[in-house]
């Protein structure tokens, strides 16, 4: 069974998922400067995107509107999103899209790789796959336990 773990700022915890059998593959997805290094599983490091977007991107999250609540929110309806920021990176790596089709479990470590996992999930299903999609460690153990008896 494969287990697709998003952490696009590195929060990979492998022992939160409790005891996986031989046959589990645990494959994780983070931005290559929160790539962490670990035996335990793959790491696929996704390049950090760059360009006039990247830059006013980087220049508002710098910026005192950034701490403004009302601003935040607002930012995460744009595209500028960290979430779909991250999925649009995400998505353009092969071994990453190779990985999210084959997953049966995909986790979403963190609020930033939620929409990742509810894309990756969503092209999986139409595909004919059968996948979960979850949020947080505790709901992945339940996700793998119920996986592993299907």
């Amino acid at each position: 069974m494969d287990i697709l773990v998003v952490a696009p700022h590195g929060n990979l915890d492998p022992s939160a998922l409790g005891e996986l059998t031989g046959a589990a593959r645990l494959t994780a997805v983070c931005w290559d400067s929160q790539a962490p290094t670990t035996t335990t599983m793959t790491v696929l490091a996704v390049p950090a995107r760059n360009g006039v977007a990247a830059r006013l991107r980087e220049r508002f999250l710098s910026s005192p509107a950034s701490r403004n609540p009302i601003a935040r929110s607002a930012l995460r309806l744009t595209s500028f999103d960290e979430g779909r920021w991250f999925w649009l990176a995400a998505s353009h790596a092969d071994a990453v899209s190779a990985s999210a089709r084959t997953a049966r479990v995909i986790v979403a470590a963190d609020r930033d790789a939620v929409y990742a996992a509810w894309r990756w999930a969503r092209e999986a299903r139409r595909a004919g796959h059968d996948v979960a999609a979850v949020y947080g460690y505790p709901a992945a153990r339940a996700a793998i336990a119920e996986a592993a008896q299907a």
